[in-house]
């Protein structure tokens, strides 16, 4: 009986005694820039299986901890991670205080749709191409004064003329007619209706950052008009650098055809400047007396 009763209290003293050994650690996350507090951010004594998260005011609390030297690892999503070496008394406390840096993310190329929600291109449920800055200025030195050369190269897009008197063109998507192509400027419908068939031939592609070919059925989102699919124009926006783009082109029967594009901010005002024309002389190329 004295034996289990001897065991009993070495076993009480020896849990007094790791208890009289442990630590508590508690701190604040912030960010070093605005130094607001960063809630979530995960805190772990690397080698240990401690660990704790803040709380909305950026605070965290680790107790107890066994007493001795560690390496505490402050990390949180965008920001960069911070390791600190600490050592715990017995019987004590420490509070840590610890700015982490925000750092840029690089992450996966997103479209947004008519659904307002944002998704990788290769998750988006209709077929959408991008035409870049780079190909619309390789088209810029074919054709300067209108769109048309953008969709030359494009698979499953097709120009057809319906009307040589105007020169007015129809863009048909997937074979379908013309007229059930939707047309947006920065997500505006502004070229609809016989406005249409003129708009590949009237928008000089010099201001163009990136245009979206959205190939598939629209309507429920853009109208009637968006049955065979979307065209997306997207404009370039002012930089605080003034910029000025001009191009000029000649052919020898007399044509003609120029555009300028100026851009600029100040402060917080933008604005963009965009002038075009074409022309052409009378030539009676065949000999028909009439003009060609």
């Amino acid at each position: 009986m004295r034996g289990w009763l001897l065991v009993g209290l070495l076993g009480l003293l020896s849990a007094t005694s790791v208890q009289a050994q442990s630590a508590h650690l508690t701190g604040t996350v912030r960010d070093s820039v605005s130094r607001e507090p960063l809630p979530g951010a995960s805190v772990v004594l690397i080698g240990t299986g401690l660990g704790a998260a803040t709380d909305r005011s950026g605070q965290f609390s680790l107790s107890p901890v066994p007493s001795g030297a560690y390496t505490v690892r402050v990390s949180f999503v965008g920001y960069a991670a911070r390791t600190q070496a600490v050592t715990l008394g017995a019987d004590g406390s420490l509070v840590l205080s610890v700015a982490l840096p925000p750092v840029a993310l690089q992450t996966a190329e997103v479209v947004t749709t008519g659904t307002r929600t944002a998704r990788s291109l290769a998750d988006s449920p209709v077929r959408v191409e991008l035409i870049p800055t780079e190909d619309i200025e390789e088209a810029l030195a074919v054709r300067p004064s209108n769109a048309t050369e953008l969709f030359m190269e494009q698979p499953g897009v097709h120009l057809q003329s319906s009307s040589a008197a105007t020169g007015a063109l129809n863009l048909r998507i997937q074979g379908i007619a013309g007229r059930y192509t939707q047309f947006l400027l920065d997500g505006v419908p502004n070229l609809t209706g016989l406005s249409a068939g003129f708009a590949l031939t009237q928008i000089p592609p010099l201001n163009l950052r990136q245009v979206e070919v959205v190939k598939g059925a629209g309507s429920a989102l853009y109208g009637a008009d968006a049955i065979a699919g979307v065209v997306n124009f997207l404009t370039k926006d002012p930089t605080p650098t003034p910029s000025l783009t001009a191009l000029v082109n000649g052919t020898s029967r007399g044509g003609y055809d120029g555009a300028a594009f100026a851009s600029a901010t100040h402060g917080p005002l933008g604005a963009t400047l965009l002038a075009a024309r074409d022309g052409a002389c009378r030539a009676d190329v065949d000999g028909d007396h009439f003009a060609d």
